[in-house]
Order: structure tokens, then sequence, then C-alpha cells
């Protein structure tokens, strides 16, 4: 059984097997490791539990938020906001003060990390 490293994190495991830059391990050590969060386990030595590393986890959870909700924006919100001069002279003015509203929001979402509630008259 063994760890694979980068940069003294653990990042992999072998129960058969192994790797070609790999530390033993034993059955024990190998079991203790949450699987969820490898990557984030700081190697400590095969007698110690490893570390986990909350920060550069919670960092990293964030980036992938910012980009899930980016990505959500991309789809949900430009398609609307990027018709023509044609759709948005249908609008009466309430509808066009609450479409600004919600697109400022969703310009703001990386910084609310709140999705926007999508004005009920807005079909699609």
């Amino acid at each position: 059984m063994q760890i694979q490293l980068k940069d003294n994190k653990i990042i992999g495991y072998a129960e058969l097997g192994g790797f070609s830059d790999g530390i033993e391990a034993t059955k024990e050590f190998i079991n203790k490791l949450d699987k969820d969060k490898l990557g984030y386990l700081i190697f400590n030595g095969t007698d110690k539990a490893p570390t986990f590393d909350e920060k550069a986890y919670n960092e990293d959870k964030q980036k992938e938020l910012l980009s899930e909700l980016k990505q959500q924006r991309e789809t949900e919100c430009f398609p609307i906001v990027n018709r023509g001069q044609l759709w948005y002279d249908t609008l009466m003015q309430e509808q066009t003060q609450e479409l600004n509203t919600w697109y400022q929001a969703w310009l703001n979402v990386t910084k609310t990390r709140e999705v926007p509630n999508k004005p009920e008259w807005l079909k699609y």
C-alpha cells in the first residue's frame, strides 16, 4: 500500500500496486484518510495522521463556487439582457426597472454569492 504526494500533500493512494514515486503506508493509515479531501491532506509521516489544509480547501471551494456562478450567469442572464432593442421596446417601464435590478444582481453575484430571482414575467 502506498500514498502519492505532491508538494507534501497526499494526492492519491493505492491499496494494490503502487506509484513509481509512492511512499509505503499501512492499511490503517490509508483507512484514516478522508478520501474526499485528497490534495488537502498534509503528510506528516506515516506514523501520524495527516493535517487537513482547511485554508487551501476553502479557497479552492470558493473558486469553484465563483466559476459555477459565472457559468450560471452566462446561461441564465446574458441571453436575456443581450436581446435586441425591439424586444426592449416592448417592455413597460416597471419591467425595464425590474430587468435592470435583476441584471445588476447578476453582475454582483461574484460578490454576493446569491443567485437573483428572475422576474416572474420573464419567461425565458
